[in-house]
């Protein structure tokens, strides 16, 4: 117990000096700088053996007694468990047991350890990157609590990784790669596809565009084409406007070739149909989507009547 007592007294210490890790007096009197360290690392050693397995026990207001034997029975497991990556990653037990400060910290998971840990090397200057899969940290405490230490952290400058898992750890020139199942880990850079460009033409009301136009549709077919076409004038505004509307089929495979529009927001509404083309949407999904009630793109899901059927040798026949 008086072991415990003096580890709790210098924690304090360690957290609240961001650049210096001070030993307390408590362990300095009558002692050789080597017998200092030495006494201060077994101490901390101890501290981690000691706390390293509690966060099981976050629910409960008195966490059961830690045992010797629990803490060798253990370690022995997390050795085990970690043998495959004893090169590239370390457990609690050597968290405050190294001889160089680390410019850069990664540490999975965010209970009580991690946390703590997290802390410390960020208050002695390293850069801390804490991954955990849970959108808060510290599981089994007060969600609103949780909440607070997690925007303390943010605010000490500690990457919070939330709703993350670790994918593996890797050995790379220079370093350690940490591929997580979130963000551009492992994605090669994304060059860029002109096909299905969306443009527009700002006037009023605007006329925006999307893939093929009917002409270009009818001179590069192979198979038939079909056009469906929808208007309607604007009669709220005052003004006699019309808005139209065009979907170019492939009537071999169904999907839309091509969109054209000119009314209200054209070009906001071409921007979303983009994707859709680029993704090799039918006739038949744009068919079995749901529109937006009241708007003008719902029109675009609900022309069902065929305007007319273009065969390759540019014979149109009218439905």
């Amino acid at each position: 117990m008086d072991q415990i007592l003096k580890i709790a007294s210098f924690l304090p210490l360690m957290n609240s000096s961001p650049k210096l890790l001070k030993i307390p007096k408590i362990l300095t009197d009558g002692k050789t700088t080597t017998e200092v360290l030495s006494k201060f690392q077994a101490l901390t050693k101890l501290k981690a053996l000691l706390l390293g397995d509690t966060q099981r026990f976050s629910g409960a207001r008195n966490p059961p007694c830690t045992t010797h034997e629990d803490v060798t029975r253990r370690t022995d497991f997390r050795q085990e468990k970690t043998r495959g990556v004893k090169e590239l990653a370390i457990t609690s037990d050597e968290c405050l047991s190294l001889e160089d400060l680390l410019r850069r910290v990664v540490i999975a998971g965010a209970g009580y350890i991690a946390v703590e840990f997290a802390g410390i090397y960020n208050g002695m200057g390293s850069k801390v990157d804490l991954i955990y899969r849970k959108p808060t940290p510290l599981t089994g405490f007060d969600e609103e609590m949780r909440a607070v230490v997690a925007s303390n952290l943010k605010g000490r400058g500690i990457n919070c990784h939330l709703n993350t898992n670790i994918r593996k750890i890797e050995k790379v020139e220079g370093g350690i790669k940490i591929p997580t199942d979130k963000g551009n880990n492992n994605r090669q850079p994304i060059k860029p596809d002109y096909e299905f460009i969306a443009s527009a033409v700002f006037c009023q009301p605007p006329l925006s565009v999307v893939g093929l136009t009917e002409q270009q549709a009818v001179a590069q077919a192979k198979n038939d084409i079909l056009v469906f076409t929808s208007s309607s004038n604007n009669t709220i505004s005052g003004w006699q406007e019309k808005t139209a509307m065009k979907l170019i089929v492939d009537s071999a495979t169904d999907k839309v070739l091509g969109v054209c529009m000119v009314g209200p927001d054209a070009a906001e509404i071409m921007q979303g149909v983009a994707i859709a083309l680029k993704c090799g949407d039918t006739k038949a999904q744009f068919d079995a989507t749901v529109g937006i009630h009241p708007t003008a793109a719902e029109e675009l899901v609900t022309m069902c009547t065929l305007t007319r059927h273009i065969m390759p040798s540019g014979e149109v026949q009218k439905s």
